[in-house]
């Protein structure tokens, strides 16, 4: 098969949201519950998975409207940090993204976020995918590969005709469970993250279109 799709996890590898994740999840913890966070906390538990899962292994003593509130909360500190101008494209993915476009390739972007299409709209990148899947619309967070498998049928792609970009460790689960080819983003210097990856880089700079068709080859 040749390449035909490439799904973007959004997080961490289209933007640079992982900040604002993390600021907004240590408010919500610390200041909010009292309960320690840290970045290996992030790390382990949240990067890459739906937030309401997350907030039922965190917060597992609340009531579920309890952990509702909580997860509204939570949202409401990462949308006051997108709306104080915080947010940050990662040009070279953008840059990936219109190489690969040119050449006939279908791009959709994957995530457990559930503020994926606010954020393409508000940063003005909508019109660069030709699929959007989101947290509202899977059942199951990674390592589940629900999300991907969703974003190559919207593509009407096989999933041995996609590759997929994750800089989580539960994301390069969830495609390497579904049956995809996986590039690992290690934007922290964490390998470990990455050994099912069929390739790694550090930054989408690293990749063309070339080297990843040969991936397929």
């Amino acid at each position: 098969m040749r390449l035909k799709g490439a799904i973007f996890d959004f997080d961490g590898v289209v933007v640079d949201t992982t900040p604002l994740h993390y600021a907004a999840w240590e408010k919500l913890l610390i200041t909010a519950h009292k309960i320690p966070f840290d970045s290996t906390i992030y790390e382990e538990i949240v990067n890459g998975r739906k937030s309401s899962e997350v907030i039922t292994e965190l917060l597992p003593h609340l009531a579920p409207s309890q952990q509702q509130q909580a997860l509204k909360l939570k949202q409401d500190y990462y949308h006051e940090l997108i709306e104080q101008g915080k947010l940050k494209l990662f040009q070279s993915s953008i840059k990936l993204i219109k190489e690969l476009a040119a050449k006939n390739i279908k791009i959709a972007v994957a995530s457990s976020s559930r503020s994926v299409e606010y954020i393409l709209k508000r940063s003005n990148i909508i019109s660069l995918f030709n699929a959007i899947v989101s947290g509202q619309e899977t059942k199951h967070g990674k390592p589940h590969p629900e999300s991907f498998l969703n974003a190559a049928s919207k593509l009407a792609l096989n999933v041995n005709e996609c590759v997929v970009f994750e800089d989580a460790k539960a994301g390069v689960e969830a495609a390497k469970n579904g049956g995809f080819l996986c590039v690992g983003v290690d934007r922290q210097q964490k390998p470990k993250h990455y050994v099912l990856a069929d390739l790694c880089v550090t930054d989408l700079c690293e990749l063309n279109y070339q080297k990843l068709a040969k991936l397929f080859n």
